[in-house]
């Protein structure tokens, strides 16, 4: 029974972490399409602040999100054209 118990927390344990996954890749999403967009209405790139205030996600989970990425993720000062 303790056996059966031990691989039912592990399963559950897995499903956890796979959920948690698909927040964190779909965070990644929503921060790529915001900075698609602003960087297109801005004329420049956005800065961290500004996908900040356009997503509601914070400055520092938007740098953890940016880091994840691999630094793939277009992002500026706030004074970085558009090119």
């Amino acid at each position: 029974d303790s056996i059966r118990n031990g691989i039912i927390d592990h399963i559950n344990s897995e499903i956890g972490r796979e959920g948690e996954l698909q927040v964190v890749i779909g965070k990644a999403q929503l921060v790529k399409d915001a900075a698609t967009y602003l960087s297109k209405e801005l004329g420049r790139v956005a800065s961290v602040r500004e996908l900040s205030e356009y997503t509601h996600i914070p400055d520092d989970e938007i740098n953890d999100i940016i880091r994840f990425s691999g630094n793939v993720l277009p992002f500026g000062d706030g004074n970085d054209l558009h090119t």
